[in-house]
């Protein structure tokens, strides 16, 4: 495969039927690395980055500010900074009231309070901005280096950034998303070119991880399952990874280590645990229903998973950790909505590298080689089209307080500060 695997000319025993499709390409001679064409790569990548945080910007602003999960997020912030500790019990459940409970969230909890604080109602559309551009440049940055050619890596981006819209939410999970992919580029390349080095940014991505979300455990899953790759290898051929088994296993370890940098130690594991076998979860909690096909875009997710097992199919690309992951990722997502973004950055994966390139390797290394001081120009237009879009959807304190009051008691909760109800 293009990007992380080898070609599979160069694998014993599966035709290279991506042939005819490279020697056309050869045919049509291209001109990537012009100046002119590089600025405008440039500057279309840097709209492409931009769209997410301007559809929030435009659509979901009021949406935002009224989730329901908002206030006891800031509430928990709130009581970290003022008592310099992490909850042990539950203080802000009328059900669980004094029961024992752990804010495994608690680092994401203090930077939304904090950019609240400083902001106002502001500071949690310049958390849905950043994190949504952040991933954005992610997801292009981990397309665009399994699949050089640009329309493809384009068209790809955008249909993994609309299936990732359901969960445009100030929540915890945006970070998962991120470090997800991130995680999936390391390994990624690692496994290309067998440089192990790379898997040691690793153990500081679980660091933080694992103190802002719970389901760093689905980063840990994906780890487990490129450690038991090379395992799989005397019965499960092709095996292109070049990584050895020592030292994923190692990354492994070092990363199960590294979550337990956190308030509640080794003790976070049982947090997961215990979350994750809580009864009648999964029919009671409306994030963790499944998909309900009513949209378009669960639709497209299910077409860019069919999209995936057909290139797998197509080209006889049945890599081990390419289709563990995918049977691991069909069943998390549709089993619940929340994680459909585990599908869909898998199923991007297997479609940059299976779809082959309509320019040649070559050309498109040497492009990508010449176009690195493009790099620049597209993040600060990035960034300025992201500033640009607030200021052009007029996200104010003013407006969003209005689209809070539409969707909650806020004047309730004022009457009753002004006449100090007790309770």
């Amino acid at each position: 495969m293009s990007g992380a695997l080898t070609r599979n000319a160069d694998i014993p025993g599966v035709p290279d039927v991506r042939n005819e499709v490279e020697v056309t390409a050869r045919m049509q001679p291209t001109n990537h690395s012009s100046p002119s064409n590089q600025i405008a790569r440039a500057l279309l990548a840097a709209m492409l980055c931009s769209v997410p945080a301007f559809i929030c910007f435009r659509t979901g602003a009021g949406a935002c500010v009224s989730d329901p999960d908002l206030g006891w997020h800031l509430r928990t912030g709130e009581w970290i900074l003022q008592h310099h500790a992490v909850p042990r019990v539950d203080f802000f459940s009328r059900f669980g009231a004094g029961k024992p409970w752990q804010a495994y969230s608690w680092l994401f909890e203090v930077v939304l309070f904090r950019l609240v604080q400083w902001f106002h109602l502001d500071g949690v559309m310049v958390y849905m901005g950043v994190m949504l551009t952040a991933i954005a440049v992610a997801l292009y940055r981990l397309v665009s280096r399994l699949q050089p050619d640009f329309t493809r890596s384009t068209i790809l981006t955008m249909a993994g950034l609309a299936v990732l819209s359901r969960l445009y939410t100030p929540r915890p999970w945006l970070f998962t998303i991120l470090f997800f992919i991130v995680e999936i580029d390391i390994l990624m390349q690692a496994r290309r070119t067998g440089d192990s080095r790379k898997l040691w940014w690793l153990p500081p991505l679980f660091v933080i991880w694992a103190n802002i979300h719970i389901q760093f455990i689905n980063g840990l899953l994906v780890l487990f399952v490129a450690a038991c790759e090379p395992l799989l290898a005397r019965w499960w051929k092709p095996f292109t990874s070049r990584l050895s088994m020592r030292s994923l296993w190692f990354a492994l370890a070092a990363c199960i280590l590294a979550a337990c940098a956190n308030p509640y130690g080794a003790g976070i594991y049982k947090v997961a645990h215990d979350l994750a076998s809580q009864p009648g979860v999964l029919n009671t909690v409306s994030e963790m229903h499944a998909l309900p096909f009513r949209s378009l875009m669960d639709f497209l997710l299910l077409f860019l998973t069919l999209a995936a097992a057909g290139v797998m199919f197509r080209f006889h690309l049945f890599f081990p950790f390419e289709t563990l992951m995918l049977a691991v990722a069909v069943v998390l997502a549709f089993r619940s909505q929340r994680d459909i973004w585990f599908l869909a950055v898998i199923a991007m994966v297997i479609l940059a590298e299976g779809l082959p390139p309509r320019s040649t390797p070559a050309v498109s290394q040497e492009a990508q080689r010449d176009a690195r001081w493009t790099v620049p120009v597209s993040v600060g237009a990035t960034v300025l089209l992201v500033i640009s879009s607030a200021f052009a959807m007029k996200i104010r304190n003013d407006r969003l307080e209005g689209s809070l009051a539409e969707q909650m008691p806020v004047r309730a909760v004022e009457v009753i500060r002004e006449r100090q109800y007790p309770g």
